[in-house]
């Protein structure tokens, strides 16, 4: 066999842009970048290739999370929108009228993340802004939620999200007023 084709030595052919050091101590790889230059990743030392696998995961994910923000300014501007959307923790002595996220159907838990939309259906916090980074609508009436719903629904939070969940509005219940 022909020096540097031996068994476990194949990196060199499948990476010919790989610089060569006799250092082994760090990981080295050739990534393309958006405008199709090789530039060259090193990864901090670490004793375990798992580690290294992870950060690799890491640092990959957040660079495609950074680019699609670039590329995408809706999903920006989404994204402040859903910042001004209160959040709030699920209680179960609350005993508020949904039981389960209509969009994964789990069950919530006593101390979860939740989100209540302008129309007060209420969600896991990361599946509702999953979905409104796709469409900017409640997944269970389709009601748009934009700007205009956003201030009028931030005037009723004043008084609490409790107050909310407990009133007729929210429990489904509508007394019609009698004609004047």
């Amino acid at each position: 066999m022909e020096k540097g084709t031996s068994m476990g030595n194949c990196l060199p052919l499948l990476f010919p842009n790989l610089l060569r050091s006799d250092d082994h101590s760090s990981l080295e790889e050739v990534i393309d970048n958006a405008s199709g230059s090789n530039t060259i990743m090193r990864y901090p030392d670490s004793e375990s290739a798992y580690t290294n696998e992870l950060w690799v995961s890491e640092t990959s994910s957040e660079r495609r999370r950074q680019e699609l923000l670039i590329e995408d300014p809706k999903k920006v501007h989404v994204s402040t929108l859903l910042e001004q959307i209160p959040a709030d923790t699920y209680k179960e002595e609350a005993k508020m009228r949904d039981i389960e996220c209509p969009i994964c159907m789990i069950d919530f838990v006593d101390g979860d993340p939740i989100r209540y939309l302008p129309c007060m259906h209420c969600y896991h916090k990361n599946c509702v802004d999953d979905w409104l980074m796709r469409s900017f609508s409640c997944p269970s009436c389709m009601e748009p939620v934009d700007s205009a719903m956003l201030s009028s629904f931030t005037a009723h939070t004043l008084t609490g999200l409790e107050s909310l969940t407990c009133s007729s509005a929210a429990s489904g219940i509508h007394y019609s007023l009698p004609p004047s």
